[in-house]
């Protein structure tokens, strides 16, 4: 019913639901976890969220809270994915909610490698959503960097082109990983400048 992972005798045990663990309880199929990178971006998550916390006057509501507030109808912080992504999900959820005098950003933090569908179908999702004033991708590799940096042009001319009237969506940004070291965060943010050259 269950399984239980770790990368090293270092680090305490992951345990996770199987399949046939969520069928006995009657929750939805998931796909079999990842250990390695779930355990690095849920790490992240914390790691940045307490580092805002602690520096700044933002308000940070993690994910389950965001969960928390909308299902009290209280507020919107998920973004519809309309597109077909083929792994069926249809709500996206930020890492992270920052607001600050009436403005709200939504984190997203992008290590493991997605599909360009996929990443195209939940940046279309955020352009297409009023409840964020901004939406910054943190990515740690210069590739995911370069490739999301275009999908986000291309996402954006997209959606302001498609309608009469289109949405005055939020700002997207991508950005290299706080956590990174210097050496990382400048080849992140020189592979986000080059696709902002080729561009123009």
């Amino acid at each position: 019913m269950l399984i239980r992972e770790r990368a090293s005798h270092a680090e305490q045990y992951a345990v996770f639901l199987t399949p046939a663990g969520a069928r006995i309880l009657g929750l939805p199929r998931r796909r079999a976890p990842r250990v390695h990178v779930h355990r690095e971006h849920d790490l992240a998550v914390v790691w940045l969220a307490s580092r805002i916390e602690r520096s700044t006057a933002m308000r940070v509501l993690s994910e389950r809270e965001c969960r928390h507030l909308q299902a009290r109808g209280e507020e919107r912080f998920s973004v519809d994915v309309e597109r077909a992504t083929g792994r069926g999900d249809r709500r996206r959820w930020p890492d992270l909610v920052l607001e600050k005098d009436g403005g709200r950003v939504a984190v997203e933090i992008e290590f493991a490698p997605k599909g360009s569908g996929r990443l195209g179908a939940i940046v279309d999702a955020y352009l297409q959503s009023v409840a964020f004033g901004e939406v910054r991708f943190l990515v740690s590799h210069p590739a995911t960097a370069r490739r999301l940096a275009r999908i986000v042009q291309a996402e954006t001319a997209s959606t302001q082109t498609r309608e009469l009237f289109p949405i005055r969506g939020p700002k997207v940004v991508v950005s290299p990983w706080t956590g990174a070291s210097a050496g990382e965060r400048a080849a992140v943010q020189l592979a986000i400048d080059r696709t902002a050259d080729d561009g123009r």
